[in-house]
């Protein structure tokens, strides 16, 4: 489920042919349920990092600490209840 979306005005950029846009980073929140080891396809994925929580929200970003807030609610709410995040 994505968790996060940081969303920021990226100005035109003439050595790359590319024209003032909206970039979009998404954070995704995903729950193992065995102990088996994921390995992205990396031809898919150009950033991925397993670490936790505490990790992550100590990262200098505010949106790192954003989600660990949002986690945080979801860890306090009994199963099924429905989250406002």
């Amino acid at each position: 489920m994505p968790m996060d979306i940081d969303s920021r005005r990226i100005p035109a950029n003439p050595a790359k042919r590319e024209g003032e846009h909206v970039h979009h980073d998404f954070i995704y929140l995903f729950r193992l349920e065995s102990a088996a080891e994921v390995r992205p396809q990396r031809a898919e994925v150009k950033v991925v990092r397993w670490m936790p929580r505490q990790e992550f929200a100590a990262l200098p970003a505010p949106r790192f600490a954003r989600l660990d807030r949002k986690l945080q609610a979801l860890h306090r709410s009994p199963p099924g209840e429905a989250h406002r995040l």
